[in-house]
């Protein structure tokens, strides 16, 4: 396990755990490494129950993705103010995800996560340039997706109809787009790629 010793190191700025074997529930580091600003903590076999994650607000980068992670996602992950990448795809996270909790780069892709976007929710995230939301049980393209992202990922969700080019801002930008395993009407797609940067692209 991760020892819970790390959070005596009062000046640690970054923590990196990546691609070992740590398992066992992940210590209350966060609230007291108050420089904390990277932690990297992907590919372990780290448990316990999110609902009760506690977060520093210094946090940067946080990536806790391909572990083992239950619960939902505490409302508390909105007081990552700095944060500028958050990973914890691949989980065994679940229940209802308000997207109005996050501002940056976010994967939450394959876990058990229903994402709920209101469909007044109009706000836009210039700093966002990276979204993964696989396996989310989304119905419809949010309206914020004319921000320029350059990673996309909405595959294997319940989208249906046609692709709305003008949800893809300019395509000046966007390089990776997966839309595969949803309901979508092949109407304007090749006009979409053509005319974008695109170098990967799935859509069957």
């Amino acid at each position: 396990p991760i020892p819970p010793s790390l959070s005596f190191l009062k000046d640690l700025t970054l923590i990196d755990l990546r691609q070992n074997n740590f398992g066992g529930e992940i210590p209350d580091l966060f609230p007291n490494l108050t420089k904390l600003t990277d932690a990297y903590m992907s590919d372990n076999q780290l448990t316990g129950n999110f609902c009760e994650f506690q977060f520093g607000s210094s946090l940067q980068f946080l990536t806790l993705d391909n572990n083992r992670l239950y619960g939902c996602i505490p409302k508390s992950i909105s007081n990552l103010v700095n944060i500028s990448e958050l990973d914890i795809s691949s989980n065994n996270l679940s229940g209802i995800v308000n997207f109005e909790m996050f501002t940056n780069t976010l994967a939450l892709s394959h876990n058990s996560l229903s994402v709920s976007i209101n469909k007044n929710f109009n706000h836009t995230f210039p700093a966002l340039d990276n979204l993964e939301l696989a396996s989310c049980n989304i119905t419809n393209f949010p309206n914020f997706l004319n921000t320029s992202f350059l990673h996309l990922d909405l595959s294997d969700n319940k989208i249906s109809g046609r692709i709305p080019e003008y949800k893809f801002g300019t395509g000046k930008y966007l390089m990776f787009l997966n839309l595969a395993y949803n309901f979508l009407s092949m109407s304007g797609m090749f006009d979409l790629v053509l005319r974008s940067a695109l170098r990967y692209f799935s859509y069957f």
